[in-house]
């Protein structure tokens, strides 16, 4: 992902690279040749996308923003990490969240300040767990 710090003028002041590991995303049959619009709104309803959210503070000088990583480690296993980029006082930071448990399918949500809600729905059992995450801001 990457984060672009513009001046007053809206020079590019700074570019901040923050890795992630690359996803794929299969189309169905046919779909590859639809405008990129259309694809897009495809992509979106089926949550494809990596990136969840991003919302700043009310004085407008600090933002949060959020996305979804497949880890692929090699020692611990693959996992999904739930990625937070915070710009405070003139710096980017990053946080990672690891999933501890395997839910069939979840849903990342801004929460109030500082936190993120996350609901995870587990197939097997039946259950949807909804949970509130303090960001490491």
């Amino acid at each position: 992902m990457i984060a672009f710090e513009f001046d007053s003028k809206f020079t590019p002041k700074k570019v901040y690279i923050i890795e992630k590991d690359a996803s794929k995303v299969l189309l169905p049959a046919g779909y590859g040749i639809l405008p990129m619009n259309t694809l897009g709104i495809y992509l979106k309803q089926t949550n494809s996308f990596d990136y969840s959210f991003t919302y700043t503070s009310s004085d407008n000088k600090t933002f949060n923003s959020t996305y979804v990583n497949y880890d692929k480690e090699k020692s611990e296993g693959n996992k999904y990490v739930i990625g937070n980029i915070v710009y405070k006082n003139n710096e980017l930071n990053t946080d990672k969240i690891p999933l501890t448990s395997k839910p069939t399918a979840f849903y990342v949500m801004p929460g109030k300040p500082g936190y993120i809600v996350i609901f995870e729905y587990f197939r097997k059992t039946r259950e949807l767990k909804v949970r509130l995450e303090k960001l490491d801001i």
